[in-house]
C-alpha cells in the first residue's frame, strides 16, 4: 500500500511540474507583419496593393496577425536584402514577416506572386495566383479570399517562447562577425573620491614628531586604447597617464601594457582575454621623489548582445612595490591589489562609439589597512572592419 501511495505522489509531482510548461506552450501571439507595396504604376497592381493592405488590416482586427502598417519600409530593398539585414529587422523590431508582390503580365494573363519573407529564418515562400485581365475585377472576391488564406497560412500565431529562443540563436548573426577589425579610442576622466584613496603614502614630516599622509584624490586621466581582431584571434592593449595633485605634493602615474591577448567566441558575441600590465608612479614631494611599481593581470570578458551595444567586465589582482621612499625606509613592503573594471560601449553614430568606464582598485596597504581608489571615465573611438 505504501509503495502505491509513493508511486501516486511521484505521478502527481510529475504532472504538477509539467502543467506550467504545457500552459506556456499553449500561449500564442500573432506574428508582426509588414507589407511593401509594388511600385509599378498600373490599375491592376494598384488594386492588388490596396487589396493586400485592406486584408492585412482585417486580419489584424481579428488578431490573426499584427499588421505594422506605419513601419518605414523605404530603406528595405527586398530584392537585395541579406540574411544579416533580415535578422536586424527581426531583432530590432520583432517583425517576423514581410509581404511583397511580383507581377508578371503576359497578354490577357496576370501572374501574381505573393511573396512571404520570413525574417527569423531568411526563407521566402511564394504562392502564385493566375487571373485573366478581362474578368480581373469581376473575380475580385476570389482574389481577396486567396490573399487572406495565404497570409493566415504563412503567418500562424506563434509561441512567445519560440520567439525568445529564435532571438537568442540569432544574436551571433546580428554581430556580423567581421574577419578583421581595428578599434582605436581615447579616454579621459577623473580619479578617486575626496577620501583616503589607493594613492595614500606615509612619510616622515620633519616639521612634526608624527608621520604624515599624502592622499592623492584629485586626478586628471588621459588614456589610449587599441583593440584588433583577425578571424577569432584578439590582440589589444591600453596605455594611460594620470596626474594627481595633493596640497603638498604631485604624482605622475603611467600604465604600460605587457600583453592583451584573447579570442572571440559565438560569432563575436563573446570575447575572453588576459590583460597584463605594469603601472609606474612617481611622487614629487619637495626635493625627494618616491617611486612605485605595480604589476596587474586581469581576466577580461566582453559581450555584445547586439552589434551597437557592448558590455565588458575585467577583474584580477597584482602587487605594488615601493622602489624608493626617502621619507620612511621601513615602508618598502608589497601588497595585494584587487582590480575590477566595468565598461559599457555604445555606438552612437555608425562606427563612432562612446565608452563609459568605472574602475575600482582595492589595496591592502601594510601601514594603513585596505584603501579604495575608483575612476570614472568617458571615452570615444572609431571602429574599422573588413568582412
Amino acid at each position: 500500500m505504501a509503495k502505491k501511495i509513493f508511486i501516486l505522489i511521484l505521478y502527481l509531482n510529475y504532472f504538477i511540474l509539467l502543467y506550467p510548461q504545457t500552459k506556456k506552450e499553449k500561449i500564442l501571439v500573432p506574428q508582426r507583419v509588414i507589407f511593401i507595396k509594388n511600385q509599378i504604376k498600373n490599375r491592376y497592381i494598384k488594386y492588388i496593393n490596396e487589396e493586400i493592405f485592406r486584408n492585412c488590416e482585417i486580419l489584424d482586427s481579428e488578431k490573426s496577425i499584427r499588421f505594422i502598417k506605419d513601419f518605414n519600409t523605404d530603406s528595405i530593398n527586398i530584392n537585395e536584402i541579406k540574411k544579416e539585414e533580415a535578422q536586424k529587422i527581426y531583432l530590432n523590431s520583432n517583425i517576423r514577416g514581410i509581404i511583397y508582390t511580383t507581377i508578371n503580365e503576359t497578354g490577357n494573363n496576370i501572374e501574381i506572386n505573393l511573396n512571404f519573407f520570413k525574417t527569423f529564418n531568411n526563407e521566402i515562400n511564394t504562392e502564385k495566383i493566375d487571373m485573366a485581365k478581362n474578368d480581373f475585377f469581376i473575380k475580385s472576391n476570389e482574389l481577396s479570399n486567396k490573399i487572406i488564406f495565404s497570409i493566415k497560412n504563412n503567418f500562424l500565431p506563434v509561441s512567445p517562447y519560440v520567439i525568445k529562443k529564435e532571438k537568442t540563436e540569432s544574436y551571433k548573426i546580428l554581430r556580423d562577425a567581421p574577419e578583421r577589425q581595428l578599434i582605436l579610442g581615447g579616454t579621459t576622466g577623473f580619479n578617486g573620491l575626496p577620501i583616503q584613496t589607493a594613492y595614500s603614502f606615509i612619510y616622515n614630516d620633519y616639521d612634526s614628531e608624527h608621520n604624515s599622509t599624502l592622499d592623492f584624490h584629485k586626478g586628471i586621466y588621459l588614456g589610449f586604447n587599441l583593440k584588433s581582431k583577425i578571424k577569432s584571434f584578439y590582440i589589444g592593449g591600453k596605455a594611460n597617464f594620470t596626474f594627481f595633485i595633493d596640497e603638498r605634493a604631485f604624482l605622475f602615474d603611467s600604465l604600460i601594457p605587457i600583453w592583451d591577448l584573447g579570442a572571440y567566441f559565438v560569432g563575436d558575441l563573446l570575447r575572453i582575454s588576459n590583460f597584463t600590465y605594469i603601472e609606474f608612479s612617481h611622487v614629487f614631494k619637495g626635493l625627494y621623489p618616491m617611486n612605485l611599481l605595480w604589476g596587474i593581470t586581469l581576466l577580461c570578458f566582453e559581450v555584445f548582445p547586439v552589434r551597437q551595444v557592448g558590455f565588458s567586465i575585467s577583474f584580477g589582482a597584482g602587487t605594488y612595490i615601493i622602489l624608493n621612499n626617502p621619507y620612511n625606509d621601513d615602508f618598502t613592503d608589497s601588497d595585494i591589489t584587487i582590480v575590477i573594471n566595468q565598461t559599457s560601449t555604445f555606438y552612437i553614430y555608425k562606427n563612432l562609439y562612446l565608452d563609459i568606464e568605472i574602475d575600482f582598485k582595492l589595496i591592502a596597504m601594510t601601514e594603513q589597512g585596505p584603501v579604495l581608489n575608483n575612476k570614472f571615465l568617458i571615452g570615444f573611438g572609431w571602429r574599422l572592419e573588413k568582412k
